[in-house]
């Protein structure tokens, strides 16, 4: 089981506590680490210098990032849960929204709610890490209200 760390003070340290946790889950489940293994979108740090080189958190963040690192590099700590809530946006605007009264405009006020409830959430929570990413994602999300 993973024990949670007391809060911590900052960002910064609350992604060094996730990234010990993730890394503790990974050795305790290492027969997992070919199902969950994802390309790195996001580690800079270290790639060019010799293993040996590297401290002993930069190594465990390497591992962690290697076993999951794309499912929460993304975004504030916080908001872990955002990727589902979008996933479920996308399988709503894709999938069930063809059960409402096909060609008809209640499906396209269902579509049009969806959208602008995102686009809402989005805009309170600010889920990504990097402002860039929170302005273009906004602006699809905008995009696709109108």
């Amino acid at each position: 089981a993973i024990k949670l760390a007391p809060p911590a003070e900052s960002e910064s340290q609350q992604r060094a506590d996730l990234i010990a946790r993730l890394l503790m889950w990974a050795k305790e489940h290492p027969d997992g680490k070919e199902l969950c293994s994802l390309p790195k979108l996001h580690w800079c740090r270290g790639n060019d210098q010799d293993q040996g080189t590297l401290t002993s958190f930069q190594r465990n963040e390497r591992d962690v990032l290697d076993h999951s690192g794309t499912i929460f590099m993304a975004f504030h700590i916080d908001c872990w849960w955002y990727e589902i809530a979008d996933l479920g946006r996308k399988l709503v605007l894709n999938g069930f929204i063809i059960f409402v009264g096909q060609d008809s405009s209640a499906q396209v006020a269902a579509g049009c709610f969806v959208c602008i409830f995102m686009m809402t959430l989005h805009a309170r929570v600010n889920p990504y890490y990097g402002s860039v990413q929170n302005c273009l994602s906004q602006v699809c999300l905008v995009q696709l209200s109108c």
